[in-house]
């Protein structure tokens, strides 16, 4: 198991910026790069190779727009009962208690499987 190290140094020297959407990069014939940030107001140059941002937009994930449209659209429609159960709407179950007269006449519980009357041969 891995230990946690906060605070230390990152273990990538590649900066968030450079996968970023918000990140407009400049990169000169001699190979210097100059990153405005678009996300913040007035796109300040990023000076620094950056670890963590709010704002980090990863654009080799689809962004939000992109998924919209190539979503399916799923629609339900109401075409009566669904599955095996009856309509719930439809069923009503009434439980009544016996009364103490007809507590008497009931049989008293049996062991399963066998009935509450005697056999005789």
């Amino acid at each position: 198991m891995a230990d946690k190290v906060i605070g230390g140094t990152p273990r990538g020297v590649e900066s968030l910026c450079s996968t970023c959407r918000h990140a407009h990069r400049i990169v000169g014939l001699n190979l210097q790069t100059v990153v405005y940030c678009n996300g913040l107001p007035r796109s300040p140059q990023v000076q620094f190779p950056v670890a963590e941002c709010s704002i980090y937009d990863d654009q080799r994930l689809p962004s939000l727009d992109a998924m919209r449209h190539i979503a399916w659209e799923v629609k339900s429609r109401s075409r009566g009962q669904v599955g095996f159960a009856p309509d719930p709407q439809r069923m009503e179950i009434v439980i009544t208690p016996p009364s103490k007269g007809d507590e008497a006449a009931m049989p008293s519980a049996a062991p399963h499987g066998s009935s509450p009357t005697s056999h005789s041969e």
